[in-house]
């Protein structure tokens, strides 16, 4: 049988919640009274990222629902185009996601800049945020390591984020064709990247709305990557001692396993797996894997 994201996704939803100021697409498996695990993709993504793990991580977790989002300003959530996108924004939408849903709390997991946005949430608005999860996450490019790790991999970090920056824009800028949408999800992936998935982010990329709002948010993302307010500090990482759960991959094309491991070591209550086979989506070319270490640490620190 093929597995199509139809497939993977018998037994779950797709939902719109509703909140003060925002409508949140959402994919949904599972149901139960405990604070539910929120999912959050990068930039540029949709719920679909995590559409290979949504039945898995509900069946296991059995008394809490799971839910994968689209951010503000992507996939089929609200786009509006008079905010900035700031990582402070995000913020704002999950937060009033969670509340949408009747809970005051959530396990909040995100890769790369659903990462940032989780970690952030962990350490400035912690009253929301029951466990976090750091998948190939973003937000580390300049924190201060005080030179424990080398200024090449903040380099390289910076250099990964820039051809990220450059895949992006040509697909905007030029013709939305096939081939470059291929080229831009192929940055996420060590193997070849999925056809299906390329129909997917093709459709939803052809929307005029979602392209105006792209424009937005990665000349906004270009901005956060500069502006050192906004990245992780040894200082409150130190602080922290929010449950964590960091995955990052060896093959990862942005932030290098370095700055992830120093993260890792400055968090108080911290779980550190390094996948080998998987480049910026784990969850997807290591499911399997993912699944073992996500369900395994819900069932330590869930609520």
């Amino acid at each position: 049988m093929t597995q199509t994201a139809w497939v993977h996704m018998l037994g779950g939803s797709v939902e719109y919640v509703e909140s003060e100021n925002y409508r949140t697409r959402t994919l949904k498996a599972g149901d139960g009274e405990k604070p539910p695990l929120v999912l959050l993709h990068g930039i540029g993504g949709h719920a679909e990222t995590y559409v290979r793990n949504m039945l898995p991580l509900a069946e296991a977790l059995d008394d809490r629902a799971v839910y994968a989002i689209d951010f503000v300003g992507h996939g089929y959530s609200s786009r509006p185009t008079d905010i900035d996108y700031h990582i402070t924004d995000y913020m704002d939408h999950v937060e009033e996601f969670v509340h949408a849903l009747g809970h005051d709390s959530a396990h909040i997991h995100g890769e790369s800049l659903g990462g940032w946005v989780a970690g952030r949430l962990g350490l400035d608005r912690p009253e929301l945020v029951e466990t976090v999860g750091l998948i190939t996450t973003s937000g580390v490019y300049h924190i201060d390591t005080s030179g424990d790790v080398e200024e090449d991999a903040k380099a390289e970090s910076i250099e990964g984020i820039e051809d990220l920056y450059e895949r992006s824009m040509e697909m905007l800028d030029e013709e939305l064709t096939r081939e470059r949408v291929a080229d831009r999800l192929q940055w996420l992936f060590v193997e070849d990247v999925d056809e299906e998935l390329v129909d997917i982010r093709q459709e939803i990329y052809s929307q005029q709305a979602n392209q105006d709002a792209m424009r937005l948010i990665y000349e906004t993302f270009v901005e956060d990557v500069k502006d050192e307010e906004m990245y992780f500090t040894t200082a409150e990482l130190r602080e922290m001692d929010l449950p964590t759960l960091v995955i990052h991959t060896e093959h990862n094309p942005s932030a290098q396993k370095e700055l992830v491991e120093y993260v890792h070591e400055q968090l108080p209550n911290s779980e550190y797996h390094l996948y080998e086979h998987s480049a910026h989506w784990p969850q997807w070319e290591e499911q399997d894997r993912y699944h073992e270490h996500t369900i395994d640490f819900l069932q330590k620190h869930g609520d």
